[in-house]
């Protein structure tokens, strides 16, 4: 997940293009990545409603890099929790 969110952010930069279009090279990656927290009971969004926003880059990566980091540090309840609160947002 880390990795994923790393990758998002890395390719906000200008040079690399608009968002979503700048990321078509690890949609999959993200997309079974979103099935598989799905899968293990957190919320995740879809690829479409992030893309559909401007905004959809920086709540992506928030979201895995947070979500990421506490499942990697066995923090099930705080990843939830974090999962959560991106419902809210979207």
């Amino acid at each position: 997940m880390i990795d994923i969110a790393l990758g998002v952010k890395i390719r906000q930069r200008p040079a690399n293009g608009q968002w979503p279009r700048n990321i078509s090279d690890i949609v999959p990656a993200l997309e079974s990545l979103l099935v598989r927290i799905k899968n293990n009971g957190l919320y995740a969004p879809t690829c479409a409603e992030l893309f559909d926003r401007q905004n959809g880059a920086a709540i992506l990566h928030d979201y895995l890099d947070f979500a990421g980091t506490y499942l990697r540090d066995g923090h099930a309840k705080l990843a939830k929790k974090r999962a959560l609160q991106l419902k809210q947002k979207l």
